[in-house]
């Protein structure tokens, strides 16, 4: 399946935070200072493809590993304005691929074009 998360997160009343990181780079950040037991080469390689608000190609498996570390993760920025940001649009992505799949076609045609 692919992932992305380029987009910026909201507040509780639905308005862009101007000045925040995209969703990508956000979880990005949390990846790259966290610790445990996860498989660190694979982590990493996470952090740096959403740090750049490129597409995560992901499994099944691994992409219940990545929902279960942010459901799971405890680090100080992961508040709920975040955390329930995050894990709704990773469940959207997950149920919805073919909406995935057009939304990168898009930016693809709109990237050839500049």
């Amino acid at each position: 399946m692919e992932l992305i998360l380029n987009q910026k997160f909201y507040n509780e009343k639905g308005e862009n935070l101007k000045d925040g990181a995209t969703m990508g780079v956000f979880l990005s950040s949390i990846i790259s200072q966290s610790q445990g037991n996860n498989d660190i080469r694979k982590f990493w390689n996470w952090a740096t493809i959403l740090g750049s608000n490129e597409v995560l190609n992901i499994d099944k498996p691994d992409f219940d590993k990545l929902f279960t570390f942010v459901e799971n993760s405890q680090h100080p920025n992961m508040i709920f304005l975040t955390k329930g940001q995050l894990l709704e649009t990773l469940i959207f992505q997950r149920d919805n691929q073919s909406k995935v799949k057009e939304l990168i076609k898009k930016q693809e045609l709109s990237n050839e074009s500049k």
